[in-house]
């Protein structure tokens, strides 16, 4: 096994944003510093990290685009796998060191091919048709790479859904190394809810809002007497309002500080209705929690809700396609109510477990400590930089034309 005194770790995730990326990385390396390890950050001068992380022990390095880094041999990455195929812009000896890919998202990697978000609204069959048609031999040569480093448990993934839906993409094989997301544990374990009202917790744009909607309808359509919370902001936000304007059972908060959401959680919500973190921020405050999923189409007629607790492999969240069926333990809103109602601190009980075996911070943060001090020799490593093929760059140039700029989706 690795000592603490022998390596150092890097996050390599540079952003002038604040994201669930960068609560992530900051929240771990804060815990790998009480573990003994040395932390560096690498982020942009004017970065978002700064503000996250108040540990003089942490190290900050400034990332500049015209001249990648140059790291010791003791160095171990950890990042996102949005930079397989795009690391050497950071590090220019990467290679040769151990690197950590998390997916953090099913659509981690994807996401670099050009024109993303056009095919990313169909579905998995659609998009591996697409990538194959267009990319093949970037695919070919992705697909080796991916199976190598899945091998090495160099690529983790976040839950099961990851895994799934990138390995009907990109026809991978090798068995999963799952890396949950964490989330910071509560202030005291002797919580006493209190609250009455149903809630939303998150983003109010993109893949989260179709769900939304559903909720707030089936909602109404119920003719609950209680009242539904929704915190969260977006750029579906006015949208979303619009939508049900007429609804006085319906308030919307906006955001609210992230040092300030248990307390409201804990006042306020019976039931909590989110995907990712989101939903982890309800289960660890013991509160009834249903765990939604994504949805990049209109919710279909017959979906049904599932708690938490019933999830499978980590997952937080799944893509839900045009074959849906819902699963013997999934429930309608309906009978989320009524069994909430009837058995409220048992369901709660469950939530708070979940958390509590499979997304507590120190948990996690153990798991990732054995993946560092992992290690295997014997395997050769490859090398793979994101478009190499004619007609990626031919379409990517295309894509610049088209928007005029230089960023990829």
């Amino acid at each position: 096994m690795i000592g603490q005194s022998s390596k150092k770790i890097y996050f390599i995730y540079p952003s002038l944003k604040l994201g669930g990326v960068q609560t992530l990385f900051s929240r771990l390396s804060l815990k790998l510093i009480d573990s003994g390890y040395d932390v560096c950050i690498v982020d942009y001068k004017e970065g978002v990290y700064k503000s996250l992380v108040n540990d003089s022990k942490v190290t900050f390095i400034n990332y500049n685009a015209n001249q990648p880094l140059q790291l010791d041999s003791n160095a171990i990455i950890i990042t996102v796998a949005q930079n397989i195929g795009l690391l050497h812009k950071y590090v220019s000896n990467f290679n040769s060191l151990k690197v950590i890919y998390w997916f953090v998202h099913p659509y981690n990697l994807i996401v670099n091919f050009p024109f993303f978000k056009f095919f990313s609204k169909t579905n998995i069959k659609v998009i591996r048709f697409v990538l194959s048609f267009f990319y093949n031999s970037d695919l070919k040569i992705l697909r080796c790479y991916l199976e190598e480093l899945i091998q090495k448990k160099e690529v983790v993934f976040m839950d099961g859904e990851c895994h799934r839906v990138n390995s009907q993409i990109f026809e991978f094989k090798g068995r999963p190394e799952y890396l949950p997301i964490p989330v910071s544990e509560p202030v005291t374990t002797e919580i006493a809810c209190s609250g009455q009202s149903l809630c939303w917790l998150g983003r109010i744009e993109d893949f989260k809002t179709e769900i939304l909607i559903r909720v707030l309808n089936d909602f109404l359509s119920s003719s609950s007497d209680k009242e539904f919370c929704v915190i969260g902001a977006g750029r579906d936000l006015d949208l979303v309002k619009g939508l049900f304007i007429s609804s006085n059972k319906i308030k919307f908060f906006g955001s609210i500080a992230e040092s300030e959401i248990s307390s409201f959680l804990v006042n306020h919500v019976s039931i909590l209705f989110a995907m990712g973190t989101s939903a982890l921020e309800g289960a660890k405050l013991g509160i009834p929690t249903v765990l939604l999923d994504v949805f990049y189409t209109s919710v279909p007629a017959n979906y049904h809700y599932r708690w938490l607790y019933n999830t499978k492999d980590f997952t937080l969240g799944r893509v839900i396609e045009s074959n849906y069926q819902p699963s013997p333990d999934d429930l309608t809103f309906i009978e989320i109510l009524v069994s909430c109602q009837q058995f409220r601190d048992e369901i709660g009980r469950k939530s708070y477990l979940y958390y509590k075996a499979n997304h507590e911070l120190s948990y996690v943060t153990g798991k990732l400590i054995n993946l560092i001090s992992f290690e295997n020799d014997n395997i050769t490593q490859l090398n793979y930089k994101l478009g190499v093929s004619t007609i990626f760059k031919l379409i990517s140039r295309l894509k610049k034309m088209i928007r005029g700029n230089n960023e990829i989706e």
